[in-house]
Parts: structure tokens; sequence; C-alpha cells
């Protein structure tokens, strides 16, 4: 578990315990102004007590509301501060994901201008190649013409000393 779903975690948790305890705390004051509705019919209270208990009660009512305000600002505060997280957390793979994108754009031009510098010398491998072929053939052409030359001119010098 990361340590933003463990503040999640731990803020919902916190949440949905205070959320019990206000409506616990609600029951609770139902109930009592239930037994004090029964109480004050079976024992007549004073009404200067029950304007106290009536005023005891609101105040109890008025800090259980303010408990629940300040528990809604905090959560409110706690959901920024996870969206924050979140976001920063989005920011750097984001541009993590950027730079191995960045990696992978300029290993792909290298391998692109290798492959060009492959190509280029394979072309001029093949033109020295035929090159080199044609002047072969150019060679074997010429050593032929000049075996000839010799052969005729071997012959016409033996038929000259024949003859005479």
């Amino acid at each position: 578990m990361s340590n933003t779903d463990g503040l999640v975690h731990t803020i919902i948790h916190d949440f949905d315990r205070k959320k019990a305890v206000t409506e616990a705390r609600k029951n609770a004051s139902k109930t009592n102004q239930r037994k004090i509705v029964k109480i004050s019919k079976l024992n007549p209270v004073q009404p200067t007590e029950a304007a106290k208990m009536d005023d005891l009660l609101q105040k109890y009512i008025e800090k259980v509301d303010r408990d629940q305000s300040d528990l809604k600002a905090d959560l409110r505060e706690s959901e920024k501060r996870v969206q924050k997280i979140v976001d920063d957390s989005e920011r750097r793979m984001d541009d993590r994901l950027n730079r191995i994108e960045n990696m992978i754009n300029e290993q792909n031009k290298k391998i692109e201008d290798f492959g060009d510098k492959v190509s280029s010398g394979l072309r001029e491998n093949k033109n020295f190649m035929w090159g080199i072929t044609i002047s072969l053939i150019l060679s074997i052409i010429a050593s032929i013409g000049v075996i000839i030359a010799t052969y005729q001119a071997t012959i016409s010098l033996i038929q000259n000393m024949i003859v005479k």
C-alpha cells in the first residue's frame, strides 16, 4: 500500500469513527431528552432547572455541531493534501515518461543514422566491387589481346625465318 493509500484509509477510518461518535452523541442526546421529559413528568422540575438543562443540552448540541464542522474542515484539508500529493505524483510520472520517450527517440535517431551509414557504405562497396570487376574483365581482355598479338608476332617471325 502506498503512502497516499494509507493516508486516505486513515482519513476515511477517522471520518467513519468520528461520524459514528457523532451519531451516538445525537442518539444519546435524543435519549436523554426523552428521559428528561419522562423524569420531568414524574418529578416536576422547577423552570430554572429545566432551562438549565435545555441550555446545557443546547450547548452540547452546539459543541457537537462545531466538532462536526471542524471534522469537515479537517477532511477538506486532508482531501486537498491528498489531491496535491496525487497531482505531484502524476506530474513526476509525466516527467519520467517524457524523459523515457526522449531517450527512446534519441536511440531511434542513432539507430536510423547508423542504418544510413551502413546503407551508404554498402552502396559504396557495391560500386567499388563493380569497378574492380570491370577493371578485371578489361585486363583479362587486354591480356588475351596481348597473348594473341604475341602469338601472331611469333608466327610471323618464324615464317620470315623459314622463308629466307
